[in-house]
């Protein structure tokens, strides 16, 4: 007798979908921070508003998806801006550009974070913390690819791990909360900062840096048997991700606005429970933020390889040596990017990637993707009428 899968083809890909959303950078608290507590009380709307945002874009493209049978992000760019070879040609090059882009930058986020992680824990120092990283890498990678699949199975306990220390500093903070909601902290906002317009605008340029999701999403997509499936994926995950994220703006709230100049938020607020039961959280909030650095850069450093690794392979005419090439390509342009430190990457680089996805990715979609949807449903209800005569 067969046995039952635990969950639907769309919850696995809602899960994956928070997974990616909560990726290095966001359990670190320092997204959360850049992109809406630095707000104050009116970052939370931000941080709902994020992923309503990138949902409206993700069930467009993913319904699409569903209806091409799309086997990678490839299928539907060809496609979705218009039905015509030659613009679908050009704007697959500029998603691979971009998506070289992601890989990099975020991987060098991961580095970074590293860096600070070892910097913070054992005062080792950070260029020394980034070089073990890398070489710990390099080492994950010569024992075998499959390494960070396991990795990237932590993503649920550090979920839990990630709420365990908001509801923590929650509570050992309402005191200080309360201040900041009253407005009482004597804290004057930059210009532009804690504005219902500064929330909006940056609420639209981190929900643009979660549109890579659709490389995976894009394959879950393909898969799904009706509209109802991808109703249920984009649902559940923009309520995973926005009350994820709402509920990660509240903790870092507690210490506002200190935590504005933080690299490492939530580190900081683990350092503020005393006794053994503070020292064991950090302890396993270490660890356990250090895998998810792994698995996060040895994940996009694997789909680099595999999606430009043909190409690659053209100049070396040998598998193992380009990958072995681009591995380390990769991680030495990362970890240089790295020195750049973690809140420069996240400050500068995330909002480039985020400015770059706005004008060829999310504005273009959400207004040409139902067009294309109407069209191929037409096109499929034609065929279905063709074949019943």
């Amino acid at each position: 007798m067969s046995k039952k899968k635990s969950f639907s083809l769309p919850m696995l890909c809602a899960f994956a979908w928070f997974g990616h959303a909560c990726g290095s950078s966001f359990a670190t608290g320092r997204l959360a921070v850049q992109y809406c507590t630095k707000h104050g009380p009116i970052g939370i709307i931000g941080g709902i508003l994020i992923f309503l945002m990138a949902g409206a874009w993700m069930y467009i493209t993913l319904e699409y998806g569903r209806l091409i049978k799309s086997k990678n992000y490839h299928d539907i760019v060809s496609t979705i801006y218009w039905d015509n070879k030659a613009v679908g040609g050009v704007m697959s090059v500029v998603w691979d550009v971009i998506q070289l882009y992601s890989i990099v930058i975020t991987s060098g986020a991961c580095i970074a974070g590293s860096g600070s992680v070892l910097q913070d824990a054992f005062g080792l120092n950070y260029n020394i913390g980034m070089i073990l990283f890398a070489a710990i890498m390099v080492v994950l990678f010569i024992v075998g690819p499959g390494v960070f699949k396991r990795f990237g199975k932590m993503s649920f306990p550090m979920f839990i791990l990630l709420m365990i220390v908001c509801v923590v500093s929650i509570v050992i903070g309402k005191e200080h909360l309360g201040l900041v909601f009253a407005g009482s902290t004597g804290y004057t906002f930059p210009e532009g900062v804690g504005t219902a317009k500064g929330v909006v605008n940056d609420a639209f340029i981190y929900a643009c840096t979660q549109l890579g999701f659709v490389g995976t999403g894009s394959i879950f997509a393909g898969q799904f048997e009706s509209r109802k499936d991808t109703v249920k994926a984009v649902g559940v995950g923009m309520l995973l991700c926005g009350v994820g994220l709402s509920v990660c703006t509240l903790a870092t709230l507690t210490t506002f606005p200190a935590c504005t100049d933080q690299t490492l938020p939530f580190l900081e607020i683990i350092k503020t429970v005393k006794g053994v039961g503070g020292t064991v959280l950090y302890a396993i909030y270490v660890v356990v933020l250090y895998i998810a650095y792994i698995s996060t850069a040895g994940s996009l450093i694997l789909s680099g390889v595999s999606r430009y690794g043909k190409q690659v392979n053209k100049i070396f005419k040998n598998d193992k040596i380009t990958t072995a090439v681009m591995i380390i390509v990769f991680l030495f342009i990362s970890t240089i990017l790295g020195k750049l430190g973690l809140m420069t990457i996240v400050n500068k680089g995330y909002g480039l990637l985020g400015k770059l996805r706005m004008p060829t990715w999310y504005l273009p979609i959400l207004i040409l993707g139902p067009i294309s949807i109407i069209r191929v449903t037409k096109e499929q209800k034609a065929q279905e009428a063709a074949s019943a005569e």
